[in-house]
């Protein structure tokens, strides 16, 4: 358990943090420096934010918890194939949105599929961004860390994230990010050196698995393309594509200083997630071996506490915390930002003081939303693959075919590849399952080609409203 000294060095973060808010209030001038910081994030820091924001606390735990199981194939199969995947968003997408005058998806699609898409569009977004899961792992985190009868430090938590987003804006974000993300890359690095000696390195851990496994499935759990659940896998592979048409990285590649620092911003976040995730593997092995049939994510927990030393592991919680914590402060200032100006400020004009005023009144209203629909579940990765599938099947395809597809793009083919990929994926969610021999496939697989097929079909009619817009 924590101690006096890992207490001052967290207390020490969280003065640092308040310093930074403080700071960047004051420079807050209008909407745009609000929630884009003015377009002036340089690459260094918007890699920090990017790591930070994006690595959030399911995402950590449940790659630990993925390992512990699987083995080296969490990293081989999963990790590396689910950046690979997103390759095309850093080379193509990221620079994109960076030329683009918008600051929200709701806002490029309005001018592709007009109004009430947009606006039913953000309402929808902000739905799949209850950040649900985060809460969720910040309940298992808070309770390995302090103890399952602590339970107003979760709250109290979530209060200074929201009071972190709301005066610091889209730079002090930015930057309590940074700081979080070294807090997180030298937790993970430390905690992972740490139970690797005490497991007794390679032979150790190979010792201690074959105990516990036997040399057969030992072998199998050592090789990075082996052993792992091929559904499970695809499902979650096939979940890692809707970081195309997420609203917490297209506001940070608007915010970007110019399209190639947004480009090269997300390659550079690709090879610390390589890293990372190899890191965090290797911590599941380890926990695998040490404490099979248990909690992984609270052994994890449990265990560095007992291998570090004070003070590391103040730094470890602050870096366990922070990967929550920056993906949270994100989200909510991106929801905060649709609500200000794709809904409220499509049914009436707002000026950029009201226009603030509203984006932090909404992300104080989705923080208690998000706090009270946590409490339904209990497993962070049930949450992620639920919306994250959903938000295949009902959102990806009419937004990259409006963003980025050159044919005819119409309102009845928006309307109709939502409709129809939305009904697919509960039909078969919830009515007719397809099941197989290795468990059930996700009704997204067969929403999002439904999807795309109605798209195209439905772009035959309707109304074509950039092809307007360019003869106005």
């Amino acid at each position: 358990m924590l101690n006096v000294i890992d207490g001052l060095v967290i207390l020490m973060i969280i003065c640092f943090l308040i310093l930074i808010v403080k700071k960047f209030a004051s420079k807050i001038k209008n909407a745009e420096s609000y929630y884009v910081a003015s377009r002036s994030i340089p690459f260094s820091l918007l890699v920090g934010t990017l790591v930070a924001s994006w690595y959030g606390g399911p995402g950590l735990l449940n790659t630990v918890e993925t390992a512990a199981v699987s083995g080296l194939a969490a990293w081989g199969i999963w990790c590396v194939g689910a950046h690979v995947a997103r390759i095309p968003l850093a080379l193509w997408v990221a620079p994109a949105v960076s030329m683009r005058t918008e600051m929200t998806i709701p806002q490029m699609l309005k001018k592709v599929y007009g109004k009430k898409v947009s606006f039913f569009m953000a309402i929808y977004m902000l739905i799949t961004l209850l950040s649900i899961s985060e809460i969720v792992a910040l309940k298992n985190v808070v309770a390995g860390l302090f103890g399952e009868s602590v339970t107003w430090v979760v709250p109290l938590i979530l209060m200074g994230v929201v009071v972190l987003t709301i005066f610091g804006g889209m730079m002090g974000v930015a930057v309590t990010d940074m700081l979080l993300f070294f807090c997180m890359c030298v937790s993970i690095a430390s905690a992972t050196s740490a139970l690797w000696g005490n497991v007794g390195c390679w032979e150790g851990l190979i010792q201690k698995l074959t105990a516990v496994y036997g040399p057969d499935t030992t072998q199998d759990m050592l090789n990075p393309f082996h052993g792992a659940n091929t559904l499970e896998v695809v499902t979650l592979l096939f979940v890692s594509l809707k970081v195309y048409v997420h609203a917490n990285l297209y506001q940070r590649f608007s915010a970007a200083d110019s399209p190639r620092s947004a480009a090269r911003s997300y390659l550079a976040c690709f090879c610390i997630f390589i890293m990372m995730d190899f890191l965090l593997t290797i911590a599941g092995l380890v926990v695998g071996a040490e404490r099979p049939g248990t909690n992984i994510a609270q052994s994890y927990i449990a265990m560095v506490c007992q291998v570090l030393p004070s003070g590391m592991r103040g730094m470890f919680a602050v870096g366990l915390l922070g990967a929550i914590i920056s993906t949270l402060d994100s989200v909510w200032l991106a929801c905060g930002m649709m609500i200000a100006n794709d809904i409220i400020g499509e049914l009436i004009p707002l000026s950029d003081q009201k226009n603030i005023l509203c984006g932090r009144i909404s992300i104080a209203a989705f923080a208690l939303i998000g706090y009270m629909g946590a409490f339904y579940f209990t497993r962070s990765v049930d949450v992620t693959k639920f919306f994250g599938t959903m938000t295949m099947s009902v959102q990806f395809v009419m937004a990259i075919m409006g963003l980025f597809y050159r044919g005819r793009k119409t309102d009845v083919a928006a309307w109709a590849a939502m409709i129809s990929g939305g009904l697919t994926f509960f039909v078969i969610k919830f009515c007719y399952p397809v099941v197989t021999p290795i468990g059930n496939i996700d009704g997204a697989f067969f929403a999002v080609p439904v999807s795309l097929i109605v798209f195209l079909i439905g772009s035959r009619f309707g109304k074509e409203y950039t092809r307007e817009s360019a003869k106005g």
